[in-house]
């Protein structure tokens, strides 16, 4: 067989998979309609996405009962979702938490959408230099820019104390922690202050 021959094999290969996973969506869209509404309502991701969402979800029905099904089906959307979070925790950029919240029975995803963007925040580091804050790796957080942004200081990345203690108490109000601050080490110091004589 040619290299042609194995592409074209391949090619057409992906081609009817995509038509099978079209079906499948269409198909599930049909028999569960307000939970891919839904789905689509606070899941901010591309069409190839959501799809691959839905046919994972899919694979949970086993029921020829239909409200049965519809359990299992949400059960996969819940799970599918939650793997996604798990295995790539950035994915929670996609999902439009005040909208997920207003919807009850999505509230466990909501607080695992939360949870998320919690770690991310308390992952990140506020580094203390100069007597000054330096927020650069929080305001790439998702709260961190929210609050920056609120509190009006969105475009910086460096706060002095009385900015700082502003931020870190509207961190505290919203339940979160923010990380220890990290000083810069007698090495670091050094080596900043002797390039700049330079």
């Amino acid at each position: 067989m040619s290299y042609n021959d194995a592409f074209g094999s391949l090619s057409e290969a992906l081609s009817t998979k995509k038509q099978i996973e079209l079906k499948v969506v269409n198909r599930a869209s049909s028999l569960f309609p307000k939970e891919v509404e839904e789905l689509k309502k606070f899941f901010d991701a591309s069409d190839e996405q959501i799809n691959s969402v839905i046919v994972d979800a899919i694979d949970f029905v086993s029921q020829k009962d239909k409200k049965k099904a519809k359990g299992e089906f949400f059960g996969g959307l819940m799970r599918s979702l939650g793997v996604m979070l798990k295995n790539s925790p950035k994915e929670h950029y996609k999902f439009k938490a005040e909208k997920l919240a207003k919807l009850d029975r999505w509230v466990p995803l909501y607080k695992v959408v939360v949870a998320a963007r919690a770690r991310e925040l308390q992952s990140s580091k506020v580094l203390y230099r100069r007597r000054k804050y330096d927020l650069s790796e929080i305001k790439q957080t998702f709260y961190g820019k929210l609050v920056l942004e609120a509190l009006g200081f969105g475009n910086r990345s460096v706060l002095d104390k009385s900015e700082y203690d502003i931020f870190s108490s509207k961190v505290n109000e919203m339940g979160f922690e923010l990380p220890e601050e990290v000083s810069p080490t007698t090495a670091e110091l050094y080596f900043e202050s002797s390039s700049g004589d330079e």
